[in-house]
This record gives structure tokens, C-alpha cells and sequence, in this order.
């Protein structure tokens, strides 16, 4: 079903309902092709999938909701499986994704200031949607993408296997659980390790405190961010807080958008 809304779009899993805002794109300067290529993401990324395996999608979608580490990580796999299904049925937005994309949802183009789990889940949307332009990752990010582009014997892309259009949501979700979400909260699970690190030693007073993240708003449950997150009014987890304020702390308007 259909609901108008005032605080972006997105798509509603657990009620099965699309909720739409007609002034959300106007209002931060999106075009006519920019708002055909969002609006149809939505349709295409998130109600589209759910279509497929209502029953299995639901399931899956109510298990990686409860920790909003894994949410970022399969809302950033959905979304890049969603656009290509778009650019395959519809090519001429091709050049319209790329574009959105580079110049504003991720213009950013380096992200080692951000917690290494987050680089994984930013630099593998950023360079699927602008390809031929590889981001700044931290060794630890850029060796688990790469080890998934390359992975096993048959040195298979699972990076490329699991955003593929055509591929069943039983044996996407299989694919995510044992190979892509490992490797993912390996890198997650040294982030919270770090971070107990800097807090001991802050509590020893030998550290300094944390800055805001350097880095997109989270996803949300099918797409845009609402407003209230847009403009920094809710509470940032651990690993939103740029983890090199010390060091010189982010620039204003290096924030990159936030991803349909």
C-alpha cells in the first residue's frame, strides 16, 4: 500500500507499505531523472524484493533489524542489488545512478577516518554505483572487500554474486549469512574492540573524547533519511563518532548525502 508522508521515503517491511513524500527530492534539488531513478529504487530495491519471498524477506528483515550494524550492512547490499535491477530494465538511468551517487549521496571519497566496518559498507556502495573510481579505505576494509571479490578456490565475487539481479532471495541470504556477514562482523567486532581501548584510556585520562561521524546518516528501513536524522538530532551509536577527531576532526560539508 501506499502512505503519504512527511519525513523522506522508505519502505515499511512489517506492513508491507510504501511511504512516499512528494516534496522530499524538490527540496534538496533533485531533478526530474534523479526523482524517477529514487522513486523507483524504492519500488524496485525494497517492495520489489519483498514480493519475491514475502514470507522469507519478512523473516530475514525482522532478525539483521534488531542490530543496526547488520541493518547497515544488508540495507547497503539491498540497495545496490535494487539499482541494478533498475539500470538492467531500465538503462537509460544509468548515467543518472552514477551521477547521484558521485555528487551527492557519496561525493566523500575517503572514509579511513570511520570505524573499519562502516568503510566496508560505504566504500562497497560508493564504488559499485561510481565504478572505475575506487575510494580511500583502511587496509583492514579494503582486504575483506577485496578477499570477497576473490573468495575461495574458484576465486568467486561474491560482492558481485549476492547484488546480482536475477538471484533467488533464499540463496542471497545463505550467501550474506555464512560468507558476507562473518567477514563483515570480524572487522565490527576489532572496531568494538578499539573503541573499549580509547575508552579505557580516556577513563585513565589519557584520551581525548570523540567527534561526530565523518560519514553518510545510517539507512534507514528502504531508503531516504527521515529529518530528523538528516540534520544530526539523533543519538549517535559508538561507531558514528569520527574516530580521528584528535587528529584534526571532520570538515563541515564533507558528509557525504544519504543513499536512496
Amino acid at each position: 500500500t501506499l502512505e503519504r508522508g512527511s519525513n523522506g521515503w522508505a519502505f515499511d517491511f512489517q506492513n508491507k507499505k510504501l511511504i512516499y513524500d512528494p516534496n522530499f527530492f524538490a527540496e534538496r534539488g533533485y531533478n526530474m531523472q534523479e526523482t524517477l531513478f529514487a522513486t523507483t529504487h524504492e519500488l524496485m530495491a525494497h517492495c520489489g524484493e519483498l514480493l519475491r519471498d514475502p514470507e522469507l524477506i519478512l523473516k530475514e528483515a525482522k532478525r539483521y533489524s534488531r542490530k543496526e550494524q547488520l541493518h547497515l550492512l544488508y540495507n547497503i547490499f539491498e540497495d545496490v542489488l535494487g539499482n541494478r535491477r533498475i539500470v538492467a530494465e531500465l538503462p537509460f538511468l544509468e548515467e543518472t545512478r552514477t551521477k547521484l551517487y558521485e555528487e551527492k549521496l557519496f561525493p566523500q571519497t575517503d572514509y579511513r577516518k570511520n570505524a573499519s566496518h562502516v568503510q566496508f559498507a560505504y566504500g562497497f556502495i560508493r564504488e559499485m554505483m561510481v565504478g572505475g573510481k575506487p575510494v580511500e579505505l583502511g587496509s583492514e576494509a579494503r582486504q575483506a572487500l577485496e578477499k570477497l571479490r576473490t573468495f575461495g578456490e574458484d576465486q568467486i565475487d561474491i560482492l558481485d554474486l549476492v547484488t546480482t539481479p536475477s538471484i533467488e532471495p533464499k540463496d542471497r541470504f545463505q550467501i550474506m549469512r555464512s560468507i558476507v556477514e562473518p567477514i563483515y562482523l570480524e572487522l565490527y567486532q576489532k572496531d568494538l574492540e578499539e573503541e573499549k581501548k580509547k575508552g579505557s584510556k580516556k577513563d585513565s585520562g589519557k584520551g581525548g573524547e570523540s567527534g561526530p561521524a565523518n560519514q553518510p546518516p545510517q539507512e534507514g528501513r528502504g531508503g531516504q533519511v527521515d529529518k530528523k536524522q538528516e540534520f544530526g538530532k539523533s543519538k549517535k551509536k559508538w561507531w558514528q563518532r569520527n574516530k580521528d577527531k584528535d587528529k584534526g576532526g571532520s570538515k563541515p560539508g564533507e558528509e557525504p548525502g544519504k543513499p536512496p
